[in-house]
Formats: C-alpha cells, structure tokens, sequence
C-alpha cells in the first residue's frame, strides 16, 4: 500500500456520542492503542495481513486546534524556563517561578 493509500478517516454525526477512526495508518494505530480506544474493526489483504483498523473514541474528544504562535520573546523565556528547572535545585526553581509570578 502506498503513502498517499494510507488514509485516516475520523467520522462522527451530531447524533450520537461517538466517533469513529478508521485507519491504514500503524502510526495512528500506535496513537490510538496508547491512548486506550477501543478496536472495533480490523480489514486484512490477501496475504492475511491487517491493513486497516477502526477504533471508537468519546466524540468530545476530537478537538480542531489553531496553532500557538510564539514570539521570539515568549520562546526565549519559554527556553530559559525550561533550562532553569533542568539545571537548578528544587528551592531554586521555586523562587525563579516566584519571581516570574511577581514579575507578571
């Protein structure tokens, strides 16, 4: 099966309370199996090898979501943020979270 062949399909009605992902894709096999949906549906070729599964998902859980777009600003304190909790001491991280609260 080829890339462009391996469509994600999630389909859902203002009906009922679920969803449906139907996928060729392992990589949204593997998301899906992480995050605990129930398989519902599996399709096999000639070969009896699976190529397709469908899962269920609560409907509430499908979100559509605008990218966050950071300044240049807000990623550099974002970085060192970041940086100051893997480097410092637990009481250090505390007070730089202290003084980023005050700051604001």
């Amino acid at each position: 099966m080829t890339k462009y062949e391996k469509e994600t399909i999630i389909s859902f009605n203002e009906e009922e309370d679920k969803a449906t992902i139907y996928s060729c894709s392992s990589s949204i096999w593997n998301k899906c199996k992480k995050l605990g949906l129930k398989q519902i549906d599996s399709s096999k070729d000639f070969e009896e090898k699976i190529i397709s599964k469908t899962f269920e998902i609560e409907k509430k859980l499908v979100s559509f979501r605008k990218p966050r777009i950071l300044s240049d600003e807000q990623k550099r304190n974002l970085r060192d943020r970041a940086k100051m909790m893997r480097t410092n001491s637990e009481d250090e991280v505390i007070r730089g979270i202290e003084k980023c609260l005050v700051e604001v």
